[in-house]
């Protein structure tokens, strides 16, 4: 449900959508969208993220996780 409206706020952004039998905007399906279309999701997912205080969780360059405040790096968030 989330997602969905994430997609939605990134379509105003310039994600692509299409209308609806409804009439309604729908957003894409992220497996049908380019690298750069993606990138405005994700940057919409990210201010909404910092927005509202969630951690993120990134992984750094050895594939481990951690949480990320702003898209922070591990050593970043280390000094918090």
């Amino acid at each position: 449900m989330i997602a969905l409206a994430l997609k939605r706020m990134a379509s105003e952004e310039g994600y692509p959508w299409r209308l609806g039998i409804d009439g309604v905007r729908e957003p894409h399906s992220t497996s049908e969208v380019t690298l750069e279309e993606m990138k405005i999701l994700l940057d919409v997912q990210q201010r909404y993220a910092d927005e509202h205080s969630f951690y993120l969780t990134e992984y750094d360059e050895e594939g481990l996780s951690y949480r990320s405040v702003g898209g922070r790096s591990r050593e970043e968030m280390q000094k918090l």
